[in-house]
């Protein structure tokens, strides 16, 4: 019997559970798997603590390490979202134009190999949340609460992360707007504010798209199709969106009104063997900049606000005691034209779509490089966000 046992924990027992484990597990899929991952690896340490630590750091670090040395200077590496990085090693034997993912282990790939990732971009390569976005989803993965978000009380973010039934996760996460997993807007900033059935990138299925301007048609309320996306994804993973993309395949051979985007061999290959699980869209909507810019836009606007709210009231000293946020404010305007010009480039980017003179390949690689030259954007505003940033940091360290 203690064969049999030990036989189960060789690697997680998914059947090991609780009473209130097992409820929890019927309301949110694989609730439980990511309890007894983080309750092996704990129960590894307590057993053999060096020994734990030391295949840990030969057989995950050490290899994680030697890629992340290839990878960390390239292009291609750097645009990647923060989710990709720590779910995945990722390879590029053609400088970007194909990158490939392999999935790390749960629990001890975080721990072994994004942890030591996210220090190394924090302290040398100029990404000062690099641990920040790392703890959020270590907490997201293993335990169903973002601690970031919640020590910063953003309510929604939380309760988008917690273990609910995954209809509830998506809704909530659509009414806030973020996605928990990869701790990004589900709608690009850039295509905010507009009308719903305009919110739709490249990769949004055409099904959600006519539905949502159907539904706007006849005055119905209606969330955006790439929102539409989520919830297909979220709620039916993989099987959701191969049905989406077969369906929205049929719909534009019917339909005079859909561009003329011939699907490639290669990707259809890929879709039917699910190869595409493997490779990472470079030049997908939400890329570190987009996200990592727009957190800033945030910061910056709110520097802005407050300080030029306290000017008017005339309140010196509370002022004062703001005023380390200055360089912050000072570099607000700056990031907005920025902002103004990277929805001007996103509307570029749609209307290659309908852009029939071109071929398919000759579209993919015109709405690459609008979206190199929207990440470069991005990349520079940060860049100056980040020098009156470290500059407000230091005057509030004096003022201490």
């Amino acid at each position: 019997q203690m064969s049999a046992l030990d036989s189960r924990d060789a690697t997680i027992d998914f059947g090991r559970a609780g009473k209130h484990g097992r409820i929890i597990n019927k309301l949110s899929p694989f609730w439980n798997a990511q309890v007894q991952g983080l309750d092996k690896m704990a129960r590894s340490f307590i057993r053999d603590p060096g020994g734990t630590m030391l295949k840990g750091l030969l057989t995950i670090t050490l290899p994680s390490m030697a890629l992340y040395a290839l990878n960390a200077d390239e292009p291609w590496y750097k645009k990647l979202p923060v989710w990709q990085k720590n779910m995945f090693w990722l390879f590029s034997a053609d400088n970007g134009k194909t990158i490939y993912r392999v999935p790390k282990p749960f629990d001890w790939g975080m721990l072994f190999a994004s942890l030591p990732e996210r220090l190394m971009d924090q302290v040398a390569h100029d990404d000062p949340r690099a641990f920040e976005k790392w703890l959020g989803s270590f907490g997201t993965m293993t335990i169903g609460v973002d601690p970031v978000e919640l020590a910063r009380g953003d309510v929604g973010s939380v309760m988008a992360s917690m273990p609910l039934p995954p209809v509830l996760t998506s809704l909530t996460a659509i009414s806030a707007g973020y996605d928990p997993f990869t701790k990004a807007s589900i709608l690009p900033p850039a295509l905010q504010g507009v009308k719903s059935s305009a919110q739709y990138t490249h990769s949004t299925s055409w099904f959600n798209r006519k539905l949502v301007e159907g539904m706007e048609n006849v005055g119905l309320p209606t969330i955006s199709p790439i929102e539409m996306d989520y919830l297909v994804r979220a709620n039916f993973g993989g099987l959701g969106k191969a049905s989406l993309q077969a369906v929205s395949k049929v719909m534009k051979t019917f339909d005079p009104s859909a561009p003329n985007n011939p699907v490639q061999f290669k990707d259809f290959v890929d879709r039917a063997v699910f190869l595409s699980a493997f490779n990472v869209d470079e030049h997908s909507a939400n890329t570190t900049y987009s996200t990592d810019f727009h957190d800033a836009l945030r910061a910056a606007s709110e520097a802005e606000r407050t300080l030029s709210l306290l000017e008017r009231t005339g309140n010196v000293k509370e002022f004062n005691r703001f005023r380390h946020l200055i360089p912050m404010a000072m570099v607000s305007k700056a990031m907005r034209q920025s902002a103004e010009q990277a929805k001007a480039i996103t509307v570029g980017i749609k209307v290659l779509e309908y852009d029939d003179r071109l071929s398919g390949d000759e579209r993919k690689r015109k709405r690459e490089q609008l979206v190199d030259t929207r990440d470069n954007l991005y990349r520079m505003s940060l860049k100056a966000y980040r020098i009156m940033a470290k500059q407000a940091k230091d005057v509030e360290g004096k003022m201490k």
